[in-house]
């Protein structure tokens, strides 16, 4: 998790100043019906005020959206007749800052205006930058201007040092733009002033229903869950009393994953509850019914106590305090058990406090046993790894070639891929340039034109500079270059690396044949150049998000740091490939005559030079194939050793540092 933190900072113009701000967020609370209160535990909106020599910062529980914030350094800065500035990071990503002088907005500086996806032209984006000159009467010299302009154009990995860079631009204290209310909430600098208000429209949410109790559903998601056989088992259900109190709690629990036997259910663990209200959970070992064409457990707590429901309400007086008086409401049954058989089924979990029932249904997807060698963290895996899945066709090549002769395969063979495809809302890309916590240049362009035009052409220069560039679209994607930060020297520099990837789910036969015709051929040109270390094509559940990190080597425990470099790559297999693979002569020595023995009995196998195409002729067959090159196939000890090594390398060490 990032950093998220809501401030803000009047200038400290005179001795009255810290009077005036307090005496303004007085009479605002007054205007929005709120009264002071002496202590916390009564109030419904707390703030905290911190005084300085130069500034004086304000921290308010109820502050956590940016026009909150303007509000408050709108008005506080109207009473001091000077400036008042807003601040928000916002989970690392984004900082804003926004500057009022005797109470009206002068200029602001978003770091990222389309965060989230948000819609925004060019000329948008260059107006939420903001304009340092506006910014001149807060600071020493023209200097400082154009340090603030540099800082605001930087793109750093973390928004953080952004805020903490333009506070030491003008003058503030750089550790005050990163604090929060909650810092502040069991201690804070002796000079500090806390405001306590309380709402004199009391919210519905204070008062227990009457009545008999009243279930209704609270499940958060709807989606189908995916389970692997020989897992365990935890299903979660929620309900809420929206009713007044009871006692008393019956549960059952059926469905066609029941009846047909995918799954089996041990014990329930019943909690009332959530958060701060949360009661200790009771467990409970269901007794099975078999019906004609029906399986059930059922479950009784007779002596349960299901607290009284409260209203929802439009007066939000205190918004935690509303979330926790509404989760201390929730009942949640955790259904543990197993999962015995492959298949599709429901999952239903009723609930009942004398005469109000309520269902939740779950749909439940059960793939296979995962079968795989050793190399795979069978125990890690409650649920099925983005290998398990089909979904999506990737390719991948590592090449020991120049970077401009991989760039025009990648993007030849990106542009051939796309005719497949339906049209193409929009394109997302993302320019690594490799240092140390730089956030990386990106832009979005639409889909119709774009492999023909400008942005393009752009892109092709980046693949060739940059140290790494991924281009997302809907569907399918590549990357081209190396990892976000490779532990690379110059004698194991890192290897050129390609990946294309397309959903497939869904598509015709032959369509996917054609694809996986495109991607096979742009890799047997490359191998058989011998430029070429090893490739492959596979089949899987997601997209692949990084070159450095293969959805097989994350099945096996690890990822990044070293898998680019020279000395991995010429040693240990990236993936399998369900669909092809392919190995250089520096890996085919490491194969023995039985292994190649196993190989011809499972999969083609094909010369492309110095170079050796495997091609699996059914999918089971891929443990069998997964068995014959398990010398080649890196375990989680030979990644860290791989590690430790790299970390620890005199620049004399020979290249192949893996050998035992």
């Amino acid at each position: 998790m990032g950093t998220t933190v809501t401030n803000v900072h009047v200038q400290n113009r005179s001795e009255a100043t810290v009077r005036l701000v307090l005496d303004a967020l007085t009479q605002h609370a007054a205007h929005i019906e709120m009264f002071p209160v002496e202590h916390a535990d009564r109030a419904d909106r707390s703030i905290v005020v911190v005084p300085d020599d130069e500034w004086v910062s304000i921290y308010d529980q109820d502050a956590l959206q940016q026009h909150q914030l303007d509000i408050l350094a709108g008005l506080t800065s109207r009473a001091t007749g000077g400036a008042a500035l807003a601040v928000q990071v916002y989970d690392s990503d984004v900082f804003i800052v926004k500057l009022f002088m005797d109470g009206v907005l002068v200029d602001g500086h978003n770091s990222h205006p389309g965060f989230g996806g948000k819609p925004i032209t060019a000329e948008g984006a260059r107006a939420a930058g903001g304009h340092p000159s506006s910014w001149k009467s807060l600071v020493s010299d023209s200097w400082a201007v154009a340090d603030l302009r540099a800082c605001w154009a930087d793109r750093p990995l973390f928004a953080d040092d952004t805020a903490i860079r333009t506070a030491e631009i003008l003058g503030c204290d750089p550790a005050a733009w990163v604090q929060k209310f909650r810092d502040f909430e069991y201690f804070a600098p002796k000079d500090a002033v806390r405001l306590h208000f309380r709402s004199r429209k009391r919210p519905a949410w204070e008062r227990e229903l009457r009545g008999p109790a009243r279930l209704v559903s609270s499940q958060l998601s709807t989606q189908p869950i995916r389970r692997i056989v020989g897992k365990p088992l935890q299903l979660i259900s929620n309900v809420r009393n929206a009713g007044g109190a009871g006692k008393g709690l019956s549960l059952a629990i059926w469905g066609s994953a029941l009846r047909d036997g995918l799954i089996e259910i041990d014990e329930l663990t019943v909690a009332v509850g959530r958060g701060e209200n949360r009661a200790d959970g009771t467990t409970r070992r269901p007794f099975r019914v078999d019906g004609d064409d029906q399986a059930i457990y059922r479950a009784s707590l007779p002596q349960q106590v299901i607290p009284a429901g409260v209203a929802e309400s439009a007066v939000q007086a205190n918004l935690l305090k509303a979330l926790s008086a509404m989760r201390g409401r929730h009942i949640q049954v955790c259904a543990s058990g197993r999962v015995v058989k492959k298949g599709r089924g429901t999952v239903t979990v009723g609930f009942r406090v004398g005469d109000s029932q309520t269902n939740v249904a779950t749909k439940l997807i059960v793939d296979a046993p995962l079968s795989r060698t050793p190399r795979v963290q069978r125990d890690r895996w409650p649920r099925p790894p983005a290998i398990a899945g089909s979904g999506i066709l990737v390719a991948m090549v590592i090449a020991d070639s120049p970077r401009e002769y991989i760039v025009e395969v990648a993007r030849d063979t990106f542009v051939r891929l796309d005719t497949l495809r339906d049209p193409t809302s929009a394109f997302h890309a993302a320019i690594h340039s490799g240092a140390r916590l730089q956030r990386p240049r990106e832009w979005k362009a639409k889909g119709a034109g774009f492999l023909s035009g400008k942005r393009w052409t752009e892109l092709d220069n980046d693949m060739c500079e940059a140290q790494l560039v991924e281009l997302r679209a809907d569907g399918h994607g590549m990357m081209v270059g190396g990892a976000y930060r490779p532990l690379s020297a110059p004698i194991d520099p890192e290897l050129e690396t390609v990946c294309w990837w397309v959903r497939v789910s869904g598509w015709p036969i032959k369509r996917i044949a054609a694809t996986t015709a495109i991607l096979t051929g742009a890799i047997d040109d490359i191998m058989e150049s011998e430029l070429g270390v090893q490739a492959f094509v596979t089949r899987q559940g997601r997209a692949p998000e990084t070159l450095d990190g293969t959805h097989y080597e994350s099945a096996a425990g690890f990822h990044g740091e070293v898998t680019t470099l020279t000395s991995w790559a010429t040693r240990w297999l990236r993936s399998l490939g369900t669909e092809a693979m392919w190995m250089d002569a520096s890996l085919r020595e490491r194969l023995d005559t039985k292994a190649e023995a196993a190989i011809a009995r499972v999969a083609d196998v094909c010369e492309l030079g110095t170079a050796l195409r495997i091609c699996l002729r059914r999918q089971e067959d891929l443990p069998a194939l997964e068995s014959a090159v398990a010398v080649l196939l890196p375990s989680k000890a030979d990644h860290g050793t791989a590690i430790r090594r790299a970390m620890t390398r005199p620049e004399s060490m020979p290249l192949d540092t893996f050998e035992e």
